[in-house]
């Protein structure tokens, strides 16, 4: 059982109210029972707890220029985006291989994108059954899977990028700036 990160996300909110308010701003409703289910039955991955907590907070951020950033330099996808990168992914693998099972380093279908770098990289959760359920990374355009780079699970994710926002620690040795109308990654 995955622990809830409704009190992290409770509390990012809180932190951008007062100090990001624009950003919070642009951030979307939540996504419906509706839309998650759609993603569901298009993809074929039963959500993870907290993939759908998540999207429960905000369906995604506004994206580019002014997005709410997950990790370092990859952006809240909303559900539509996250299907489109996540189809994308599959076309190149369809596209590239006659035997999916070799593609295995590069993409697996299990992998529901929820971040983007807008620059060949996504930031996906891993819905995979086994020992690495959960886990989110980073998949980058020719060079696949970065796992090594990423963390065990969304509430792990969400705690680093809450102390980060809270107490302006390094995430993965990068500093977020605060401006009055965006966030940046330095």
């Amino acid at each position: 059982m995955q622990e809830s990160v409704t009190g992290t996300l409770e509390q990012i909110d809180a932190w951008l109210a007062t100090n990001c308010p624009a950003v919070q701003s642009t951030l979307p409703a939540p996504a419906s029972s509706a839309q998650l289910d759609h993603l569901q039955a298009l993809t074929g991955i039963g959500l993870l707890p907290q993939v759908e907590q998540l999207y429960r907070w905000h369906n995604g951020s506004a994206g580019l220029p002014q997005p709410f950033w997950l990790a370092p330099d990859h952006g809240f996808l909303t559900l539509d985006d996250a299907l489109d990168e996540w189809r994308t992914y599959n076309q190149v693998v369809a596209d590239t291989f006659s035997d999916p099972s070799e593609a295995a380093w590069l993409w697996s279908r299990e992998w529901l994108p929820i971040g983007s770098a807008w620059a060949g990289s996504i930031l996906v959760v891993d819905h995979s059954p086994g020992p690495g359920q959960g886990s989110v990374f980073t998949v980058q355009h020719g060079t696949g899977a970065r796992r090594n780079l990423g963390w065990p699970s969304i509430a792990v994710l969400l705690h680093e990028l809450a102390t980060t926002l809270t107490t302006g620690t390094p995430m993965r040795e990068r500093t977020l700036t605060v401006g009055p109308d965006k966030l940046t990654w330095n």
